[in-house]
């Protein structure tokens, strides 16, 4: 695990809820721009996060409530944790936002 950690690429994540009936009600939406460290993309985070928040309810506008957070995860944690809110991996394809 830690060696696979060491090399994983991060991304920028937002917890959003949504208001949409063929959906779970949360899930994890993910930027399509990765990082080498998590360090990095905490500092990016930290720095442009309504930029973030901004692009993530214009992109969900027709079903978002609200964004409930946002932290840096690795493709696998993203993958893992949306598997356990009831969002099957082939909806997640091709899904992040361009920012």
């Amino acid at each position: 695990m830690f060696l696979v950690s060491q090399f994983a690429k991060y991304y920028i994540a937002v917890l959003i809820s949504v208001n949409s009936p063929n959906q779970p009600p949360q899930g994890w939406v993910q930027m399509l721009h990765s990082f080498d460290s998590k360090a990095e993309c905490e500092a990016e985070l930290k720095e442009n996060e309504y930029r973030y928040f901004i692009s993530v309810m214009k992109h969900h506008a027709n079903i978002i409530k609200k964004v409930e957070m946002m932290q840096c995860m690795t493709q696998q944690t993203l993958d893992s944790i949306n598997d356990d809110l009831g969002h099957p991996l082939s909806r997640k394809k091709n899904e992040g936002l361009g920012v």
